[in-house]
């Protein structure tokens, strides 16, 4: 990458409110360099700050980093976990949420036979995880509390978001093994 390129995309990085969109291409430009080894450490932890500092970018990344075909996506590089240790929100309720909506939509696509989609999902939550258990921060322990109060019993913090996916008993009960799961790591 030349010079003006990297000036380029540096300020194209650093300017403040991009969408969720391009976040994701960003993002999956990033993961692409990272496995090319293409970044120094330093330079790939503040591309991940950066993009994780708001909420659009914070969740491009993930839908990037989760469901991407990236080695670094089953075994978070170390400058990811120093990236979301120094900007944790609003990343760890996105990844909080995020293990429960791929564990619940795995069930559901299990229900309507669509196998892949299921495999899917299922890989998503693995990722998530995996990712969540390389993370002892105590505001993570503290969503995932909170997740798994408002799961068993029916208000709290998350109400409605699980109101709003409509969550049954059984996808209830995985997110709540999967939640445990994680937190025993």
């Amino acid at each position: 990458m030349d010079l003006a390129s990297s000036l380029q995309e540096e300020n194209r990085l650093n300017r403040p409110g991009y969408s969720f969109t391009e976040a994701i291409r960003i993002s999956e430009e990033l993961l692409a360099k990272l496995e090319e080894c293409d970044f120094p450490s330093s330079q790939t932890k503040e591309r991940i700050v950066s993009l994780i500092s708001s909420l659009p970018g914070a969740r491009g990344f993930f839908v990037s980093y989760l469901t991407g075909n990236f080695a670094c996506s089953d075994e978070p590089p170390l400058e990811l976990i120093e990236a979301l240790t120094e900007s944790p929100l609003p990343s760890l309720d996105l990844l909080v949420r995020n293990l429960v909506m791929s564990t619940a939509m795995a069930i559901t696509h299990d229900r309507n036979g669509d196998a892949e989609a299921a495999k899917g999902s299922r890989l998503v939550a693995v990722r998530t995880k995996r990712l969540i258990g390389r993370l002892s921060l105590a505001e993570l322990q503290e969503k995932i509390a909170q997740m798994r109060s408002t799961i068993q019993e029916g208000q709290g913090q998350y109400a409605d978001f699980l109101k709003q996916w409509g969550y049954d008993r059984q996808q209830l009960a995985a997110a709540q093994e999967a939640l445990e799961s994680a937190l025993a790591g």
